[in-house]
């Protein structure tokens, strides 16, 4: 009998062993996966970014004044990504981007138009990335040269630049990220989780629109991507150079048929 309780005792002593071996190793794998590292600066892929600082413990105010332009290009957005610099209690964090740059652009002066989204947040609404849900940029007609996250008290919201280029027809499509659930290892939603949901056109393709969308506690980035009307921008070009063109001739005309312009031709010759 007491052989048999022996057995028993060992038999359940390996069972609770196993099982808590087992909820060690899930336990260290949430930790490990769930950590809110953040990738780092990838300048193969962007070009350009924003400066860094720290992510204030996960927040989406860490994003504010964090400046993503192509206005110095005279030029279009054509994806962006978050990155930073993973630290001990809080990561630093900025944006990483791409700037459509063509030399037909360079050549024109273009309208920009600023633009400033809808404000969203209150003091119970948290900080989290699922505040930025459903705030759109959005250029309509043009498309997105410049865009920054600013804060006013406990709002958020976007300021943005539109520039009316030209669209091709039949070029645009809305296009998805990836999804992901913002949840860190902790209790709360980390914004250093928005580095796994890059947004990037395809190529030749600039931004129009964006904003982030929430289903089922997922999130991701929904975008609308546009080509540029190289053929009509060169159309735009030819007609500006011969505006220019055609004024300086006619200013050029009217001085010679102006008798005193002649004149002072005649004297300049003479002396």
């Amino acid at each position: 009998m007491k052989f048999k309780f022996f057995i028993l005792f060992i038999i359940l002593s390996i069972s609770v062993f196993q099982f808590s071996n087992s909820l060690n190793k899930k336990s260290s794998k949430r930790r490990n996966s769930a950590k809110a590292n953040i990738l780092p600066r990838n300048e193969k892929n962007y070009k350009k970014s924003t400066f860094l600082s720290g992510t204030e413990l996960g927040s989406v105010y860490s994003l504010r004044d964090k400046q993503v332009s192509c206005f110095n290009e005279k030029g279009a957005i054509s994806g962006f990504h978050v990155f930073g610099k993973n630290g001990w209690i809080s990561n630093d964090i900025g944006i990483e981007y791409n700037c459509i740059e063509n030399k037909i652009i360079n050549q024109n002066k273009f309208e920009y138009k600023s633009f400033q989204s809808i404000k969203k947040g209150d003091i119970l609404s948290g900080t989290s990335p699922n505040l930025l849900t459903n705030i759109e940029v959005n250029c309509k007609d043009g498309f997105i040269s410049e865009f920054t996250l600013k804060k006013d008290w406990f709002q958020i919201y976007y300021d943005a630049k539109c520039v009316n280029l030209p669209i091709k027809k039949g070029s645009c499509k809305t296009e998805k990220s990836n999804q992901i659930n913002p949840r860190d290892w902790l209790i709360f939603d980390s914004v250093s989780k928005l580095d796994q949901i890059p947004v990037n056109s395809p190529n030749g393709k600039a931004l129009v629109s964006f904003k982030l969308v929430n289903i089922n506690k997922n999130i991701y980035y929904e975008f609308n991507a546009c080509e540029i009307d190289n053929d009509q921008l060169n159309t735009i070009n030819t007609e500006s150079n011969n505006i220019v063109s055609n004024a300086a001739l006619k200013a050029i005309s009217k001085n010679n048929d102006n008798p005193d312009a002649k004149l002072r031709k005649l004297k300049r010759r003479r002396y």
